[in-house]
């Protein structure tokens, strides 16, 4: 969405955020006479004012961007939203494929990928809106399941009793890291 009536431009992207970019103080024009002659014509206007805040780095214009702001503000709270809602689906959407690169393709041993999907599951959101909590459930399951599955119980890779213990002392979640 742009908004261009105005002696800048708007522009509010997907997620809500606005851009301004200020219009020239003087635009160069051309009239065209025939195919080969053009002439051109300096029109618009020139702010003395304007080009000394430019200069100085001031914003220009603030009222009517704040304005446009605030008559904007509910319409960009929902743009935000629903974009934050499809970058949750999408986060969760590639998911697994990360954690498969993470345990099969990662250049680590096998304790610093233990460690990782350890806090892939730890840095899960306990708090926030119910969309933040859902994705965070779910990204937790899964890193359990993966787990559960990569690293059954009692295997080589399984995570022993005592590395549990040592994960769990590090934890910053609330819950008790148990993927068995």
């Amino acid at each position: 969405m742009r908004a261009t009536q105005e002696p800048y431009h708007a522009e509010i992207s997907s997620d809500g955020r606005i851009k301004f970019r200020d219009r020239p103080n003087v635009e160069i024009e051309g009239i065209r006479i025939s195919e080969e002659y053009l002439i051109p014509v300096i029109a618009g206007r020139f702010d003395v004012t304007d080009a000394i805040m430019a200069s100085l780095g001031e914003t220009l214009y603030p009222y009517r961007k704040l304005k446009l702001m605030d008559e904007s503000r509910e319409m960009r709270a929902g743009m935000a939203q629903a974009d934050h809602a499809h970058q949750l689906k999408k986060a969760l959407k590639n998911y697994s494929r990360h954690l498969h690169w993470l345990w099969n393709q990662a250049p680590l041993p096998v304790w610093e990928r233990k460690k990782a999907l350890f806090a892939l599951w730890d840095e899960c959101a306990e708090e926030g809106s119910v969309a933040v909590l859902t994705t965070a459930r779910s990204i937790r399951a899964k890193t359990l399941m993966f787990i559960r599955k990569k690293l059954p119980k009692g295997t080589q890779h399984a995570y022993s009793t005592s590395e549990l213990e040592t994960l769990n002392q590090q934890r910053q979640s609330s819950e008790k890291f148990a993927p068995y």
